[in-house]
């Protein structure tokens, strides 16, 4: 027995082992040991790993918050059912300035992003 790691439900031993809170359990019995030899186990994840986590989780939910606001977005919405043609129309239409050129870009770009599988 190299690691012992702790777990919610018991431990994990060299990485591998998921060993039960169980006191009838042999590896359980075996970590018990260990432990009183003066062995400590080491919690489930570092620090760094909990950081990354944590990481992961606020950028995923930023993407999403993104996706979502993009999705409920009535123009882009539009702009996604009109179809190259309508597109066209509507930028003829709409693009009366730069600032409306812009917006019309962007939504496009959006759009773009998305049907070529990406998150925003």
């Amino acid at each position: 027995m190299q690691t012992v790691k702790l777990q919610a439900e018991g431990y994990l031993v060299d990485g591998s082992l998921s060993v039960p809170n169980a006191p009838s359990n042999r590896h359980w019995q075996s970590v018990q040991e260990w432990i009183a030899e003066g062995n400590t186990p080491e919690p489930e994840f570092t620090q760094a790993e909990l950081d990354a986590q944590a990481a992961q989780a606020i950028e995923d939910a930023a993407a999403k918050a993104v996706e979502d606001g993009v999705r409920a977005d009535t123009l882009l919405q539009n702009f996604m059912a009109l179809g190259p043609d309508g597109i066209e129309a509507h930028i003829n239409t709409n693009s009366t300035d730069l600032a409306s050129a812009n917006a019309i870009i962007i939504k496009l770009a959006k759009i773009v992003w998305l049907k070529s599988g990406g998150t925003l």
